[in-house]
């Protein structure tokens, strides 16, 4: 029985009240993928939008997971903002199998659907058990919730989410984690619910529009004092992360399981 990867987004919430409303199930595209059909009115205090750390979860998502499963694996996105990640993402990859998309943000969804719409990739929902979780959840770090978009609330260190995440006991996990958003302490927590790092990828990230906030600036600035927070005046580093409790056999890979943790910190804490 193929194993199936539970999805989570940046605009997904905490919340267990909240209603994820599914977008179209995602089929692996044609080269036409990439063309505009389509031009949405969005803006960033209605959806989630920065294009560079979408692009590199998009590349995430493709050489950490899709080039790396085996056979017909099935995808299960929670926050699956606008869709547009997870569509690129399957348009460079051989990757045969489907996505499953869910959104809390009633907007990000009714985009998502149009374009899965447009493409002509949208089917029925189908229900299915996960093994494997995908995430780019919310790690903007804050005293509180009162922020531009509070959904990318990740907590006091920006790293709530994540860490209940790890501790779900999924085997497999794709995530981003920031190395502003107490990177040190995040990993070793995943290190302790008995995960290796297996893989990753790193990217330099400018402060964009949700972390160059005055309120969320001060405050990391604070948690950069305690050495929870590497950056530097201009940039910070995201990083993709392949983890997993085994090597799993869902996986193509010729190398054995080392874990990597120590050698992903010491690139997301290298910044002063």
């Amino acid at each position: 029985m193929p194993a199936s990867i539970l999805c989570s987004s940046t605009v997904m919430a905490a919340a267990p009240a909240t209603t994820l409303r599914p977008v179209p199930t995602i089929l692996p595209p044609s080269p036409k993928i990439l063309e505009k059909k389509k031009v949405e009115t969005r803006t960033p205090k209605d959806i989630f939008i920065c294009d560079e750390e979408s692009h590199f979860y998009s590349q995430c998502l493709e050489k950490l997971v899709l080039k790396k499963c085996k056979g017909r694996q099935t995808v299960i996105e929670f926050g699956a903002g606008d869709g547009g990640p997870v569509l690129a993402s399957l348009s460079g990859s051989r990757f045969q199998g489907i996505v499953h998309g869910y959104e809390i943000n009633e907007r990000a969804a009714s985009i998502a659907r149009n374009r899965a719409a447009d493409f002509g990739l949208q089917k029925s929902y189908q229900k299915t058990d996960a093994t494997f979780l995908v995430a780019n959840p919310p790690y903007i770090p804050a005293p509180d919730s009162n922020i531009m978009m509070p959904a990318l609330h990740g907590g006091i260190d920006g790293a709530n989410l994540t860490r209940d995440l790890l501790s779900l006991g999924i085997p497999n996990v794709m995530m981003l984690f920031s190395s502003y958003s107490n990177p040190v302490e995040t990993l070793k927590h995943a290190q302790r619910q008995g995960y290796k790092a297996l893989d990753f990828m790193v990217t330099a990230m400018p402060f964009g529009t949700y972390s160059s906030e005055p309120k969320v600036r001060r405050w990391i600035a604070q948690m950069k004092a305690k050495s929870q927070a590497f950056y530097s005046d201009n940039c910070y580093l995201l990083a993709g992360v392949l983890l997993s409790k085994t090597q799993p056999d869902e996986f193509v890979s010729d190398q054995p399981a080392h874990d990597l943790t120590e050698q992903v910190l010491s690139v997301l804490t290298a910044l002063h």
